[in-house]
């Protein structure tokens, strides 16, 4: 069997000779070398990703929404039960806040207080409805009248 010879012609006048059966053996030594290097690349990625969701799992903490006073957006206004929510700053139980006032002239007001919605009659935390007036609520709490005024934002 004929072996061809390749000359490789170098800059500076070497000259390389190479047989056919040397340039396979050369070849597949760096398909090899080339698909060993591939393999350790993918390891050492593998084993980085794997070591960074370690240490994101030591430090994952719990995210919390900080109103910074202001109501959550998704928190529903109403409750399941009916009752206006209030958001606003929380009262002490002998303060009745007043939230809003539907006036009518012909004696079908309402009023939302302490997000129950009431007219004239009803009692709500121990207070009865006397008069709803167009920017206050007149009631009578422990045999006494106080006036409850609504408050301009």
């Amino acid at each position: 069997m004929k072996k061809n010879h390749i000359k490789l012609f170098l800059p500076k006048g070497k000259v390389i000779l190479a047989s056919n059966s040397n340039r396979k053996a050369n070849d597949i030594k760096a398909v090899f070398f080339r698909g060993a290097l591939i393999f350790l690349f993918v390891i050492c990625c593998m084993l980085c990703n794997i070591s960074s969701v370690a240490a994101g799992a030591e430090k994952e903490q719990e995210l919390t929404y900080d109103s910074l006073g202001y109501r959550d957006p998704m928190m529903p206004l109403v409750t399941t039960s009916g009752l206006i929510r209030d958001f606003g700053p929380a009262s002490t139980s002998s303060d009745s806040h007043l939230e809003g006032i539907i006036y009518d002239q012909n004696d079908n007001s309402l009023a939302i207080i302490d997000g129950e919605i009431v007219e004239v009659g009803d009692v709500v935390g121990g207070m009865r409805i006397l008069e709803i007036q167009e920017d206050r609520v007149i009631i009578q709490k422990d045999g006494e009248l106080r006036e409850i005024k609504l408050e301009e934002e």
